[in-house]
């Protein structure tokens, strides 16, 4: 998009200037309007200056350092209060970025505030920098048309907020079950490698593995398949990794796994209903709220089943009708999104199912904590319990044979 420099006077009757980044000259008046300037006097398109920030030994924010969804929910939050107390913006990220010990965040802030002192739209100036997520440039765009951005950014601060959280609290029922399974891997391994072949030499003298017990000799003959085989816990560690990756990919898998996989879909229903709340709130069309809500899914089943939404809302079919078609969504959503397109309140009724989906996956996530937790500790104290019961059942039985 070309630059523009306008001189013209604020409502509150002071004449300024600058330079705006618009389409073409109607699209830079109507932004102008949007920030309060009236009677433009001039306005002529000039050469950019953008590139003068990588003369000001900023860094651009580089693709491979992303910046983390706790300071993108800390700028919207600064944002949101800045807009909402009329300060300049400009200044107040500079003040901001100031504050910021983390690089790649303060970089982002500092190109956002270099942009908004070009002249730039926010939405604009946060898509220039590459680290802002792209679905959510639409909906500060329209708060900025709206007159309703602070709104805006709020609803985008509770979206980034609901999905951080989400994330950490999956994380942590993860965690636990993952630091017990590599603790058992590795104590177990230690077993096999060391103190199973040294009761194993010690039976062999007493008579032979022919006398021991079926568990001994199970657990002698599997530390010998390892020790044979040094590469093959390696290999089980790569398959079961494999496994996790092919159920966050395949969408059949994940729906065949009890627990996890219905809360997976219950997670991208939540985040879709909320999107496309926030984006039918702040005045986009349908038609173009769905392709958002589709690009901001990270479910790939409800990717491709929207494939085609856009399309089919565009010839004039109902938002219900086109989710119905697809399969996937469950009848509580239809319900509430056909209620909504009835009495006008549809991005309302969206945004109450995201909230009802969300306290719903919450509480999934606190009985799920509550069911691994006992069900590792049985699995690990049964293995424990194995192993010491097969190489002490040999020196159990020669102790009978000792006694007089």
């Amino acid at each position: 998009m070309p630059y523009y420099r306008f001189t013209c006077v604020t409502r509150t009757g002071q004449k300024t200037g600058g330079r705006i980044r618009a389409y073409d000259p109607e699209d830079a008046r109507a932004r102008l309007r949007v920030r309060g300037m009236e009677d433009i006097d001039s306005l002529r398109e000039v050469r950019p200056d953008f590139f003068a920030v990588l003369q000001s030994n900023i860094p651009l924010a580089s693709p491979t350092r992303k910046v983390p969804e706790e300071n993108l929910c800390n700028l919207t939050r600064q944002l949101a209060a800045m807009t909402r107390a009329g300060l300049p913006l400009p200044r107040g990220l500079r003040m901001l970025a100031l504050d910021t010990r983390y690089e790649v965040f303060r970089n982002l802030v500092a190109l956002t505030a270099h942009g908004l002192e070009e002249g730039m739209a926010l939405s604009d100036a946060l898509d220039a920098t590459g680290a802002f997520p792209k679905e959510l440039i639409p909906l500060i765009r329209e708060g900025e048309r709206a007159r309703a951005l602070p709104e805006a950014l709020d609803e985008i601060t509770v979206y980034i907020e609901r999905n951080l959280r989400m994330r950490r609290r999956f994380g942590q029922d993860l965690s636990y079950p993952a630091f017990v399974t590599m603790a058992t891997l590795s104590v177990c391994s230690g077993l096999v490698k060391f103190i199973i072949p040294t009761y194993a030499a010690m039976y062999e003298g007493l008579g032979g593995r022919r006398e021991l017990p079926a568990a001994t000799q199970a657990l002698i003959r599997l530390s010998d398949m390892l020790n044979y085989y040094p590469l093959l816990p390696v290999l089980v560690l790569l398959a079961i990794v494999a496994v996790v990756v092919l159920f966050f990919v395949n969408h059949r898998l994940r729906r065949i796994i009890p627990l996890a996989g219905p809360l997976l879909h219950k997670m991208g229903i939540a985040r879709f209903s909320h999107v496309m709340g926030a984006a039918l709130w702040t005045g986009i069309p349908a038609a173009r709220a769905v392709e958002m809500a589709r690009e901001a899914s990270l479910n790939n089943h409800i990717r491709r089943a929207l494939a085609g939404g856009r399309v089919e809302l565009e010839k004039g079919v109902p938002l219900s009708e086109m989710l119905q078609k697809t399969g996937i969504f469950p009848r509580t959503l239809l319900w509430m999104v056909s209620i909504g397109e009835q009495s006008g309140k549809l991005a309302g009724n969206l945004k109450q199912t995201a909230d009802l989906y969300n306290t719903e996956i919450e509480a999934r996530l606190r009985q799920m904590e509550q069911l691994v937790t006992p069900v590792y500790v049985a699995c690990v104290g049964t293995l424990v319990a194995f192993v010491t019961i097969s190489l002490m059942l040999p020196l159990i039985q020669l102790s009978t044979f000792i006694t007089p």
